[in-house]
């Protein structure tokens, strides 16, 4: 993934709400292949609303991943390019999640092929919704040991941080830690435990 991060944006001038869907589909049409980072190093534009975007689009089929693409990015080749207009498929009402903060983080980990909770950390980040690293750490590890995340590289400190796969995407929304050891996924109604380390 790129370095950069929200600080680069042109606070003043950054893309919002519809504005930022039809300068995203411009780069989308021209462009045939891309990854987010293509998006965002075109656009004054927040990560997390292109992730946001990207998710739309690929749920209404005009983009699709390709897999063949182990980096730590997604490859999405757009689908429809007869419309200059920017796609805007029908949402479903959103449910409300219980925590900004998990649901962003949880976004971004279903949008990227893999991530350090570094990614997580600059990525899911926005003016409203702060996101630390301590934060992201800890959802990365409670996701590990429910078994939605996998290690696909171990951390080497201090050089190198872990590096995390999502394997079990249950749906668009965040699972949530719970008092009781445990975390509750509201995509499937059910709580999983935590393994043991």
């Amino acid at each position: 993934m790129s370095s950069k991060n929200n600080k680069d944006l042109d606070v003043e001038n950054e893309l919002t709400g519809r504005e930022a869907e039809e300068a995203l589909w411009a780069v989308i049409r021209e462009a045939k292949s891309f990854t987010a980072d293509t998006l965002w190093g075109k656009v004054n534009i927040r990560m997390a609303t292109i992730l946001v975007y990207l998710g739309v689009l690929e749920e209404g089929k005009y983009i699709w991943r390709d897999t063949a693409f182990e980096e730590n990015r997604l490859y999405h080749r757009y689908t429809d390019r007869k419309s200059k207009r920017a796609p805007n498929p029908k949402r479903a009402a959103p449910v409300k999640p219980r925590s900004p903060a998990l649901q962003n983080m949880w976004t971004v980990m279903r949008r990227l092929n893999s991530f350090t909770p570094k990614d997580v950390e600059v990525y899911a980040g926005t003016p409203e919704v702060a996101i630390t690293s301590v934060q992201a750490s800890n959802y990365c590890r409670l996701l590990l040991r429910t078994r939605y995340l996998k290690c696909v590289e171990k951390a080497d400190p201090p050089h190198r941080l872990p590096r995390y796969r999502l394997i079990d995407d249950t749906g668009p929304l965040a699972p949530e830690p719970r008092r009781q050891p445990s975390v509750f996924d509201p995509n499937a109604s059910r709580h999983r435990i935590p393994e043991a380390w």
